[in-house]
């Protein structure tokens, strides 16, 4: 039997925890029934005692229970946890083979059932992202298998500053095994090459998600085209490569140094010139329509809009405004590639919003395609969460 501290979930909120979402909101518990600490394994019962789940719990923060087992007969321990790791591995073995000129994912945080815990790698380095306190016990574990399993160059751990405040924990960014690389670490994209600043770059170096998003756009991309929050060029950069029908390309991004990146990639790859733009990307397209300007091809990938359910509303009416926008401008046959990146944002809800900004303007959009994020970058079913990027490719008739 297990001695591990209980929390006692309230009964109304159970349903949820059956089905293997691993979250414990504050307010979905009743109380726990010793004093706890972050760090702590617990299990999550109802009030008559039954066994739910186990995890590991947080004395502060929104979320007070992250979950790792429906098995009573686990132990959340470092052997546990290690091999968690290694069966997220052997899936990236299948998926995204390593290549030396390769970025990829290597834990997906509750993709993987391992809440809390992101992992890329990047060529010889590797790039462990702590989102949650209660892992910190075994991230040291977690490191070491990955030195036995990578031999890599060199190892960076970071805590952003949004995890921090969240997760009542300091702030870090610091090598834990090798030396950080003097130089960005040049990677390999669809046969273009990118160029990653693992002290600098965005969370984890890259946006490693929309991999095959950009090659699959490519096969559709033709004509004047319009790349919107293009950060350090991928899409744009993809099409130059690989769509030899598109003719002008313009870049847009509010980052001064997101486009100076973009441009040394354009020069790096000796592709085609695209017109990069500084501006606010709202504005910039609201600008561009009152211009009446026409694109035969247009990309939407802004940052995330959603951060929590009480956006919900407004980053939809956000992103209602920039597809109307975009579908405004897009010419008849010509190509839209709108994504968001909000986890709160459900397929559902992508899809009626883009219903809406098509019927707002009455010109249907076929949908060519639906798609996500890469394969290294699993969906759990049971936590919807996970399933946070959307990519439509969708035509104008």
């Amino acid at each position: 039997m297990s001695t591990n501290p209980q929390v006692i979930l309230h009964p109304k909120k159970q349903e949820t925890f059956w089905d293997g979402h691993p979250w414990v909101l504050r307010s979905s518990i009743v109380s726990p029934t010793h004093e706890l600490h972050t760090g702590n394994v617990v299990d999550l019962v109802l009030p008559d005692g039954s066994f739910v789940a186990r995890g590991l719990y947080h004395a502060s923060s929104r979320i007070a229970v992250r979950l790792y087992s429906w098995n009573a007969n686990d132990q959340l321990d470092e052997n546990f946890f290690a091999k968690r790791l290694q069966s997220a591995l052997e899936l990236r073995d299948k998926v995204t083979p390593f290549s030396a000129s390769q970025g990829r994912r290597l834990v997906f945080s509750e993709g993987d059932l391992l809440s809390g815990l992101i992992i890329d790698q990047y060529g010889d380095y590797i790039i462990v992202q702590q989102t949650a306190a209660a892992i910190a016990a075994f991230v040291p574990t977690w490191i070491e298998q990955l030195k036995q399993t990578f031999s890599p160059a060199g190892i960076l751990f970071r805590i952003d500053e949004k995890t921090a405040a969240a997760e009542d924990i300091s702030v870090s960014d610091s090598m834990v095994h090798g030396a950080l690389p003097s130089a960005p670490i040049r990677i390999r994209e669809n046969d273009v090459s990118i160029e990653v600043d693992l002290a600098g770059g965005q969370k984890t170096g890259y946006y490693l998600d929309q991999r095959d998003n950009r090659i699959a756009a490519s096969k559709y991309a033709s004509g004047r085209t319009l790349d919107m929050f293009c950060y350090t060029g991928g899409f744009g950069l993809t099409f130059r490569r690989h769509a030899p029908r598109v003719t002008d390309i313009q870049a847009v991004d509010s980052s001064e140094r997101a486009l100076s990146q973009a441009q040394h990639h354009l020069e790096i790859n000796q592709l085609a010139s695209i017109d990069y733009v500084k501006a606010d990307g709202f504005d910039h397209l609201k600008q561009l329509a009152d211009q009446k300007e026409q694109f035969d091809t247009i990309v939407l990938d802004p940052p995330r809009l959603v951060s929590s359910r009480s956006q919900l509303d407004s980053g939809l009416r956000a992103y209602f405004r920039l597809n109307s926008l975009a579908i405004q401008m897009l010419r008849h046959g010509g190509t839209l590639i709108t994504c968001s990146c909000s986890g709160r944002v459900s397929r559902d809800d992508f899809r009626h919003m883009l219903l809406k900004a098509s019927r707002r303007h009455g010109r249907g959009l076929q949908v060519l395609e639906q798609r996500g994020a890469a394969a290294d970058h699993p969906t759990l079913l049971a936590c919807p969460e996970t399933d946070y990027l959307k990519c439509f490719i969708c035509r104008l008739p």
